[in-house]
């Protein structure tokens, strides 16, 4: 109870005679309003900023493949367009979170999101922050969050940009953006649609002269449309309303030792946000809203068949104010509704959230030190949520170095396929929860007077322990499993970020290397006869090594892409593993400066490396890729002429 009026009782001190509003509130972009609360009060953490010739690289693939090249996360792959799932800190796919302009998109059955169902297309910006947010995010942000957001159309007028690519797998993929912009409202409308037979080559492990074969059962269909709508109707007002319509079919093949054809699955899936936002002299008011429908259809040539749905609907209020010089608070709420039904439940099932929130950030020392508290209670019938805590802080050393260090309390609230499931689902099962802590230095090189090819480093060391991990184990004289919560898991490691440019004349170079050491083990025995304890979790590298590289002279760019992913076990007793491997792609654009025109083409896994990321699921070989993307003004509108 304590817990709950300390929450209860933060927004209520701005109310108590004048409140003076820093400036940081007054200096927010126009566009990130809705996302103030979560820039203002995340000190202490690593937040990483995909760079956007990065994103802008992509957008022929789906987001799987730009955070397996640029974030350092490890990403999960059954193959091109199958699952794709992450694995951040050596957490389960279900505790990293991922967020679209503020909303969690995780599936509430399963608790995943499949990041092969998400275009680049469709983001404008992709950052990660490290580390457990709980206390920000809640249930699910364990080992971090990926965070995905869609800006503004920022021009007055019309533009219109349309993209074609294709590959030898036998893809082909459309894409067409269309926005406009007149004064005090803009809106945008993105539309895709991918033809994929994905009929690549790979070398079958499973016998003993290794043939070299052709995928034949993994086509996929995907179409999708996006449409944002800004609205300022004054300027202290922001009204922000977004739809995402997306269906998907695709063919699941089997496994190298499996004796049947796989599957088909099709996926559809509709998300509807909006937001409100309004900025006073006394703080900054924030309203969310959302509603997620998502249907899933899987069938098997073992004559298997699952429907299933969910229903999600979203609230949440906050709001900043400023509490005296150098101070700054925010509080609000959080509702969630979930409604779902499968074929493997008894009945349909419906889960009730709430949630209550608050932060503080101090400048300590103006511009040199920073601390920030985060506080969270979710609220959920039947279950006893943790309380969740984090307490940051930033340090300014000295221009260009900074000292960073948080720790918190996370929880992961079970999922309802864990809870309901039949055969199988525990209902008793409890949140998964546990501490984590960072710490890094960032060092940063921005002096004009003074070029190089550094700009920025981290270095960041991290621990975490986690407690009710919940598993899926065999039911003793049963054929069936269930989940219990009876794994112990301790995460530590380090993550190592560079980033430099260096240019010559006409020619300019961009770099990145990222290193990614992480130790991930089960500290407690979950049978007598348990060989896990100790050992490193499957399918979790210890070491993860990317280099990132980017040239440009005139209309010609270069990029070039170099990973190194370590074994991964593939038993609890590490006494099987998948090799390590190394996975190289070069992409050559051509950028004429008299059009808005790019043509590209790549060259993926160059020196033609056989390698499996999941066990029985080969990857591709070496493949190629070719693709044009064209914008064009249709109407130029001078700013005075605006509404």
């Amino acid at each position: 109870m304590f817990r709950v009026i300390l929450l209860c009782l933060l927004p209520l001190q701005a109310l108590a005679g004048n409140v003076y509003l820093p400036d940081s509130l007054i200096t927010l972009d126009e566009v990130q309003v809705s996302a103030s609360r979560y820039q203002l009060f995340d000190a202490g953490y690593q937040l990483m900023q995909i760079q956007d010739h990065a994103i802008s690289g992509h957008q022929h693939q789906s987001i799987d493949q730009l955070l397996r090249r640029h974030s350092g996360i490890f990403i999960k792959s059954y193959g091109p367009g199958i699952l794709a799932t992450t694995s951040l800190r050596g957490g389960s796919a279900a505790q990293t979170a991922l967020v679209w302009n503020g909303f969690h998109i995780q599936n509430p059955m399963h608790g995943q999101t499949d990041l092969a169902l998400i275009p680049v297309f469709f983001t404008d910006r992709i950052s990660v922050q490290y580390g457990g947010g709980s206390a920000i995010w809640g249930s699910g942000s364990m080992g971090g969050v990926v965070h995905f957001q869609n800006d503004r159309f920022s021009e007055q007028g019309v533009q219109t940009t349309f993209g074609l690519s294709g590959s030898d797998t036998g893809e082909l993929l459309q894409q067409l953006s269309l926005g406009a912009g007149f004064g005090r409202i803009s809106t945008r409308i993105r539309l895709f649609n991918l033809r994929a037979d994905n009929r690549y080559q790979y070398i079958n492990t499973g016998f003993a002269h290794q043939p070299v074969m052709t995928q034949e059962f993994a086509g996929a269909r995907q179409q999708g449309i996006l449409h944002e709508i800004y609205y300022q109707p004054h300027p202290k007002h922001h009204v922000d309303i977004r739809w995402w319509l997306q269906d998907n079919a695709r063919h699941i093949p089997p496994g190298l030792m499996q004796m049947h054809q796989g599957g088909f699955q099709e996926d559809a899936s509709l998300r509807l946000t909006g937001q409100w936002s309004y900025a006073g002299k006394n703080g900054i008011v924030n309203w969310r809203g959302a509603f997620f429908d998502e249907q899933l259809l899987y069938i098997d040539s073992l004559s298997h068949k699952s429907n299933s749905s969910a229903e999600t609907l979203s609230q949440e209020a906050d709001f900043i104010f400023g509490l005296a010089s150098g101070l700054v608070g925010s509080a609000g709420f959080h509702t969630q509704r979930v409604r779902a039904w499968s074929d493997e439940y008894a009945d349909r099932k419906q889960q009730l959230t709430h949630a209550l929130f608050a932060s503080l950030k101090w400048d300590l020392v103006a511009n040199t030190i920073q601390l920030h508290a985060n506080a969270r209670q979710e609220f959920l019938s039947g279950h006893d949520v943790p309380f969740a805590p984090s307490l940051g802080v930033s340090w300014r050393v000295k221009s260009g170095m900074y000292v960073k260090a948080n720790a918190g309390k996370s929880y992961r609230i079970p999922s309802l396929n864990d809870r309901y499931w039949v055969p199988g689902g525990n209902p008793d099962l409890r949140p998964e929860r546990g501490w984590s802590q960072d710490m890094g230095i960032n060092l940063e090189r921005s002096d004009p007077k003074r070029p190089g090819a550094f700009e920025r480093f981290s270095l960041t060391g991290f621990h975490r322990m986690i407690n009710d991990w919940i598993i899926w184990v065999p039911v003793q004289g049963s054929m069936h499993w269930r989940p219990e919560n009876i794994m112990q898991v301790k995460s530590y490691g380090a993550e190592t970020r560079m980033q430099g440019q260096l240019q010559r004349g006409e020619t300019i170079f961009n770099w990145e290397v990222l290193w990614d050491y992480t130790r991930t083990v089960n500290t407690v025995a979950k049978s007598p006869n348990d060989a896990s304890k100790g050992k490193q979790l499957i399918y979790v590298p210890q070491n993860q090594l990317g280099i990132n590289m980017h040239v440009t002279h005139r209309q010609w760019q270069l990029s070039m892409n170099q990973s190194y992913t370590g074994k991964r076990y593939t038993t609890t007793d590490n006494s099987q593993w998948l090799e390590a491997y190394h996975h190289t792609d070069i992409t050559l654009y051509w950028k004429p400066t008299s059009y808005q025109l790019t043509v590209f083409t790549s060259i993926n896994n160059v020196f033609n490396e056989s390698y499996q990321i999941m066990s029985g699921r080969p990857m591709p070989l070496r493949h190629f890729r070719a693709g044009v993307r064209y914008s064009v003004n249709l109407y130029t509108q001078n700013k005075s002429d605006g509404l």
